[in-house]
């Protein structure tokens, strides 16, 4: 599931559209949200369900992905030459910043379901089996 898609990306660069014969083409902004979204994944996955479903949290999840790669972007584009002046560094140290805020709890995304929801049974204890251990007896 992709957290932002390409017209969320080509919203960031008003004056520059994204094609095959560009810089960086619309296919690699593509490829960049769906790496920025795995990142996402891998980074609350400790915290929360992945991938993200709540309406309210995938606003907060979306605007992490859509940073992450405009952020990608313009320090491909500063590297080119163009004038960016650290525009990239800045949207992606946000966006890490905001993510660092997630699995810390300092920033919760409130329709998202909790790892801490998901609960693991245990057969014996669902079956009310108690375990008994012998002594002088190898149960190895």
């Amino acid at each position: 599931m992709a957290y932002s898609v390409y017209g969320d990306v080509q919203s960031e660069f008003k004056s520059t559209t994204f094609g095959a014969s560009t810089k960086i083409t619309s296919t690699e902004v593509t490829e960049f949200i769906s790496q920025a979204d795995a990142m996402i994944d891998g980074i609350v996955s400790g915290k929360y369900v992945t991938p993200v479903t709540g309406s309210e949290s995938l606003k907060i999840v979306k605007m992490i992905s859509i940073n992450l790669v405009a952020g990608r972007i313009w320090n491909i584009l500063e590297r080119e030459g163009t004038d960016a002046k650290n525009k990239g560094h800045d949207l992606i140290e946000f966006a890490k910043a905001m993510l660092k805020k997630i699995t810390e709890g300092k920033l919760e995304l409130s329709d998202a379901t909790s790892i801490a929801s998901t609960t693991f049974e245990s057969y014996n204890k669902t079956n009310a089996i108690v375990g008994l251990i012998d002594k002088d007896t190898d149960q190895w």
